[in-house]
C-alpha cells in the first residue's frame, strides 16, 4: 500500500460527515485491488465505459464499506494490532495499537475523531498501515 495514498484517505475519512460509498470505492482500490482486478475495471471500462466499470467494480468490493460498517473498517487493521473505539462527546473515536502498548503513541496510532467509530477505526487502521504513530 502507497504511504501518502493510505494518508490521504485517512484525512478524508477523518473530515466525512457519514458514510461516502465514492471513499469506500478508493479504499477498497487502495487496500485490496489486484492487478486482475485493475484489468478487470479497465476491460470494462473500454469495452462498455464508465457504467460498466462501475458494475465490475461493484462486484469486486461485495459490499465492503468500512465509513459505514465497523465489520468492514477491522478488516482493515494490520494483522498483529489490537483496536479500542467508542462513542464520545457526540464523536466516534479509534486507535489501532501493538497489544501491550495501549497508551504508548510510538506502537499506535494515537486517537483518532471522526463523525462515526466506523470513520474513526477506518482512519486508524490506514494510517497504521502508513506507520502513522502520531510522533511526526
Amino acid at each position: 500500500m502507497d504511504k501518502q495514498r493510505m494518508l490521504e484517505l485517512a484525512e478524508r475519512c477523518e473530515a466525512a460527515t457519514g458514510p461516502d460509498w465514492g471513499l469506500d470505492r478508493e479504499i477498497w482500490l487502495a487496500a485490496f485491488a489486484t492487478i486482475d482486478d485493475r484489468t478487470a475495471i479497465e476491460i470494462g471500462w473500454e469495452a462498455h465505459g464508465e457504467a460498466e466499470a462501475e458494475f465490475r467494480i461493484n462486484r469486486l468490493m461485495d459490499g465492503f464499506a468500512p465509513t459505514a460498517s465497523i465489520d468492514a473498517a477491522l478488516t482493515l487493521v494490520p494483522e498483529g494490532m489490537s483496536v479500542r473505539m467508542g462513542w464520545c462527546a457526540g464523536a466516534g473515536y479509534a486507535e489501532c495499537f501493538t497489544p501491550g502498548s495501549y497508551g504508548d503513541r510510538d506502537l499506535g496510532t494515537g486517537t483518532i475523531v471522526a463523525a462515526t467509530p466506523a470513520l474513526a477505526l477506518t482512519a486508524a487502521a490506514l494510517r497504521a498501515h502508513a506507520g502513522d504513530t502520531g510522533n511526526e
